[in-house]
């Protein structure tokens, strides 16, 4: 009974001392530091990214909101007792990144899994998923992600292929874009895919089979994936938690504020991890439309439904992916494929793509819109046009993803409609999935419509930056500093490659700078909150080592982020 006592006065007295704190904190910031800055970053190199205020010296912070932007001596009449005065001695200090088009809900799947993406050839692929299965001989299956379609392109890839490394247990890669992936026998056996299986949509997401219909292992877009996907791995919370809650100390790292999540968004875990303070970064979720034959506007509603707002979390996108990828033929061209002089074809037809849209228009929802090809592109216009000669005072927005190939007659309508591309500046270098496509698929009389950041600019179109990562064609990165390097230059990191026509088509820094912070909050809506530094805004912010602009564009990769704060609290932080 003593020794319970003895606790008892021990917790009282812990209670009582932890209480005396918060009212000493609360009474200082309410009385002799009320009204006061939290954070002051003084001498620094502020690039603002807001035209009315393009430079300042220093940045005051309160409440994770902005309080002050301009001299050293302004910002420091805001100081206070407690406050925290920052000495930047000269180094940049920008907005925090808007990533405008990213999955964090694969880079957690897939980075528990074969990481595939840093190899580029069918026998370092072979190679690694053995040494996998050497290395892990009790999982009950191989999932694998990141092999690249230019290192198969004679032949797709076959289940023999994986059959003759690992036999006795099942064996899925997705490749790197996501949209197509290659599994082993047992892996379609424990799925039941057969030769009498139905493809989820003939021609566009299916089971590439022999000629005796057999499914060979090459299996096409997200439909026919998930059928043997779900069938292998359990995605429930704890296996989401472990990923995702590993990912996203990594964002801040590199400076992301501010997540659009373009489809298969885990809100519930995003929720979660928030509740648990484990989401570093500020995310917009969507729904995801890739399958015309659901009630796709039914179920983005109930979803909206039942997902609330958060202090970092929203949802009101919805994705729609109206074709696929240029290696499957699966996206739709105004001139035809090189390789088999055929258009190729769209997961939406016309009417289905104008329906959707017309009820998202209605309800003011965003759209977000999946179209590499520049006929899918076509249709997307035509659907968005009619759903705003409709309802013309509606609010929606309209962005699309990637702006692959945008042919220039369609630059004024994307204009019109006040659309905003996003680019993932780690495809705009001359890389490995782009010269396969110049050379097997597309030809290179098409490189007036490929990538043309500079042309949209010039017509008024709002361009931003958003990596796909983990997706990818070849190069995959969250980094948003390669990104700003690779629009300013169209060339891989080291500048050893010709610049990727047109040539005329880089950007200079201070747009790349827009794309990467105030044009991904246009995208998202969120203009008004974040994307510059200006008081009355989230205190989102992050500094940098070098100054951009004293940087010869090729070098601009290696500058690095050194500290990050997002809504007013630090996100990552580098050694002293």
């Amino acid at each position: 009974m003593k020794i319970l006592n003895y606790f008892k006065k021990i917790l009282i007295t812990v209670v009582i001392v932890i209480a005396v704190f918060f009212l000493g904190k609360w009474l200082v910031n309410h009385t002799i530091h009320k009204g006061k800055a939290d954070t002051i970053f003084i001498n620094a190199n502020v690039y603002t990214v807001d035209k009315q205020q393009p430079t300042a010296e220093a940045v005051a912070v309160k409440e994770g909101e902005i309080i002050s932007v301009g001299t050293t001596e302004q910002a420091l009449n805001n100081k206070g007792l407690l406050t925290k005065v920052i000495d930047l001695q000269g180094k940049m200090l920008l907005p925090g990144f808007v990533e405008s088009h990213f999955h964090a809900t694969n880079a957690g799947v897939f980075g528990q899994g074969l990481w595939l993406a840093d190899l580029n050839s069918k026998e370092d692929y072979l190679k690694a998923v053995k040494a996998y299965a050497d290395n892990n001989p009790d999982i009950p299956a191989i999932i694998g992600f990141g092999w690249k379609s230019f290192a198969f392109a004679d032949q797709p890839p076959t289940k023999a292929n994986l059959d003759a490394i690992v036999a006795d247990k099942p064996v899925f890669l997705f490749e790197v874009s996501a949209h197509n992936a290659w599994a082993n026998s047992k892996a379609l056996a424990v799925a039941n895919i057969t030769a009498q299986s139905k493809d989820p949509q003939p021609n566009v997401s299916y089971f590439k089979r022999d000629k005796n219909g057999e499914p060979t292992g090459f299996i096409v877009e997200v439909s026919a994936e998930m059928q043997v996907f779900e069938q292998l791995q359990d995605l429930d919370a704890w296996f989401l938690y472990k990923g995702l809650s590993e990912w996203f100390p990594k964002f801040s790292q590199e400076g992301i504020t501010t997540i659009f999540e373009a489809g298969q968004s885990e809100y519930d875990m995003f929720a979660i991890l928030e509740i648990l303070g484990k989401l570093s970064t500020r995310i917009v979720t969507s729904y995801y439309a890739n399958d015309p034959n659901k009630d796709n506007f039914s179920e983005f509603k109930a979803l909206q439904q039942s997902s609330d707002k958060t202090p970092l979390i929203e949802h009101n996108f919805l994705k729609i992916n109206v074709d696929g990828d240029p290696a499957t033929h699966s996206v739709k061209l105004y001139q035809p494929y090189k390789d088999n002089n055929e258009y190729g074809a769209t997961i939406f037809n016309q009417q289905q793509l104008s329906e959707l849209v017309k009820n998202a228009v209605k309800e003011d929802i965003y759209i977000h819109f999946h179209a590499m090809g520049d006929a899918s592109l076509g249709m997307v216009l035509t659907a968005s046009e009619l759903a705003k000669q409709a309802y013309p005072q509606s609010s929606t927005r309209f962005s699309l993803a990637h702006g692959y190939l945008l042919a220039p007659k369609d630059l004024q309508r994307l204009a019109d409609l006040d659309f905003v591309v996003s680019f993932a500046g780690n495809w705009i270098n001359g890389n490995q999935a782009d010269i396969d496509a110049e050379n097997r698929l597309l030809g290179s009389g098409r490189f007036a419509s490929w990538y043309p950041l500079k042309s949209l600019d010039k017509v008024g179109v709002k361009i931003s930056l958003g990596s796909d990562f983990p997706v990818s064609g070849d190069i995959s990165t969250y980094r948003m500093l390669d990104q700003i390097q690779h629009v300013v230059t169209r060339q891989l990191l080291d500048g050893s490659n010709a610049v990727f026509p047109p040539e005329n088509e880089g950007v200079s820094l201070e747009l790349a700078l827009k794309m990467a912070t105030i044009n991904g909050a246009y995208l998202l809506g969120m203009e008004n909150e974040i994307g510059s530094i200006k008081v009355g805004k989230k205190a989102d912010l992050i500094v940098l080592d070098k100054n951009l602009f004293e940087l010869p564009p090729t070098d601009i990769h290696k500058a690095k982020v050194i500290y990050t704060m997002m809504n007013g609290d630090v996100t990552y932080q580098a050694d002293e």
